[in-house]
């Protein structure tokens, strides 16, 4: 009796070791916001997204425009397109309004007396080996130009960069404001080799970089100050 109860009790000193342990299992995960950009990417798709909401406490009239450059020389106004104000009112009755605010998918509410221009995506997408469209998307609608790119002569295909401008404060009441930058990568004869790297590029764009770069597309927003009218 004593052999038994002595072998049950090793035993069961002996079980947690011995039971099997559980094996290592990987596991499907949500897709991240990184993955996302990192497929666009692969894709030579780019995108950047803009908060206007500061813009609100002043009426403008907005215009985006797409300027080609060379060499740092702008060659031409590609594009110049009226987006609107940046401030408008809704109908004064409420099933017009209600209808308004759904056919603009607006984030407002129903009882709101107007409305704001607080957001802006530019995006470029592929097209063929020598075009690619521009887009500009903001709740008023989206405005496509599709525009030529061109490889450097060292290169088979063209390669392009995308970067934000360090942007600018309003400070005028007509101002030009540069927000993205579609570049030509620029051939380095001293590393062999082509290369797209600067630092941050500001709006007055006096930085040495520009004067590198063969081909590039600026993109931007025209701001216009709307004087309110006083009355008599």
């Amino acid at each position: 009796m004593k052999h038994l109860f002595l072998t049950l009790l090793f035993a069961s000193l002996l079980l947690p070791v011995n039971a099997k342990e559980k094996e290592p299992r990987i596991k499907a995960d949500k897709i991240s916001h990184t993955d996302i950009i990192n497929v666009l990417e692969e894709m030579n798709i780019h995108m950047a997204h803009f908060d206007l909401s500061e813009l609100d406490k002043k009426e403008y009239n907005i215009n985006f425009y797409i300027d080609e450059y060379r060499l740092g020389e702008k060659t031409n106004r590609i594009a110049n397109f009226k987006i609107g104000r940046n401030r408008q009112d809704l109908p004064e009755k409420a099933d017009e309004r209600a209808a308004f605010i759904k056919a603009l998918n607006l984030d407002i509410s129903k009882k709101a007396k107007y409305w704001t221009l607080n957001q802006m995506s530019i995006y470029v997408t592929p097209e063929s080996d020598s075009t690619v469209t521009i887009t500009m998307s903001c709740p008023l609608g989206s405005i496509n130009k599709q525009v030529k790119i061109e490889a450097l002569p060292q290169n088979k295909k063209p390669i392009y960069d995308f970067r934000t401008f360090e942007i600018a404060p309003v400070t005028e009441k007509t101002q030009e404001i540069p927000l993205i930058i579609y570049n030509s990568y620029f051939f380095d004869e001293k590393h062999n080799m082509s290369r797209s790297c600067y630092g941050n590029i500001t709006a007055e764009m006096t930085e040495e970089i520009f004067d590198r770069l063969p081909h590039y597309y600026v993109m931007g927003i025209t701001l216009k100050e709307i004087e309110k009218q006083h009355k008599r």
